[in-house]
């Protein structure tokens, strides 16, 4: 029973493997999937910024906030043009110039200069349509910053809170891993002096497997909540700036995951 399973843990873990592999073979863009040769990189602390600090963050370095922002601005100043189109408009002319044929009388320099006054009395409700159209789209601009915010206040809190739970499980699995540890040496101790069936050693053993499973499984979504947390702030890691730097890192970490074999020929 503990064998199969053992087989069942197996096939799960190998299953998920070559779903993953197939995933980053999308990402890098292979038509079919490969396998690879990962080198694991160091793990660096996270920063233990409050949730305050992160929100801030967010609210300044998302891009989708930014955009929404810059759309307010522009439609702000756009109301703000048309009703200055209600003032009187001034307009100072002036035109010289010298007449170079002509009847010798009339071959001279001349200059003139005047000021024309448009004043907008009768429009036919143009002006007046234009200004609360330009108003009305200020105001929703305005909602799309609000609910923008509120999306990114949520999914931080989101981030954040799946951040906190991961690191929580990796604390709990360790301590499951040390106990199973701790009761395979008990187990084989005993099954050594005859105190213990090998079934019973043989469940001590796969209860460790399980452990070490659930260790590594807490300790890469530790990793991934991390880095769903710094896309929700926006680090300056997942900036949509394409330059020459962006590039040649693009093409060093495409090069780094160099596929090692084919799965499907």
């Amino acid at each position: 029973m503990a064998v199969e399973q053992a087989r069942l843990l197996l096939l799960d873990a190998q299953n998920r493997l070559d779903s993953s592999f197939a995933d980053l073979s999308a990402v890098m863009g292979y038509r079919e999937p490969h396998r690879f040769i990962l080198v694991e990189e160091a793990r660096h602390p996270p920063e233990n910024a409050p949730l305050e600090t992160l929100l801030s963050r967010a609210l300044l370095n998302r891009p989708d906030a930014a955009a929404a922002h810059f759309a307010l601005d522009s439609a702000l100043k756009r109301a703000s043009a048309e009703k200055a189109a209600f003032f009187p408009r001034v307009d100072l002319i002036g035109v010289v110039g010298r007449t170079p044929a002509g009847d010798p009388s009339v071959r001279e320099s001349y200059a003139a200069a005047g000021i024309n006054v448009q004043v907008p009395l009768y429009t036919g409700g143009r002006l007046t349509a234009r200004a609360r159209e330009v108003s009305l789209e200020a105001q929703a601009a305005s909602k799309v910053v609000e609910e923008t915010e509120e999306g990114i206040v949520r999914d931080v809190n989101h981030a954040w809170l799946n951040a906190n739970e991961e690191r929580q499980r990796i604390e709990v699995t360790q301590r499951l891993l040390q106990n199973a540890n701790e009761a395979l040496e008990l187990a084989k101790a005993r099954y050594q002096t005859g105190l213990a069936s090998f079934l019973e050693y043989s469940q001590a053993e796969l209860n460790k497997t399980q452990a070490e499973i659930d260790t590594a499984t807490a300790a890469y979504g530790y990793d991934i909540t991390l880095s769903q947390l710094d896309f929700q702030t926006g680090a300056t890691k997942f900036a949509t700036t394409v330059n020459r730097k962006t590039l040649v890192d693009t093409r060093k970490a495409k090069a780094k995951a160099t596929p090692a074999r084919s799965v499907a020929k």
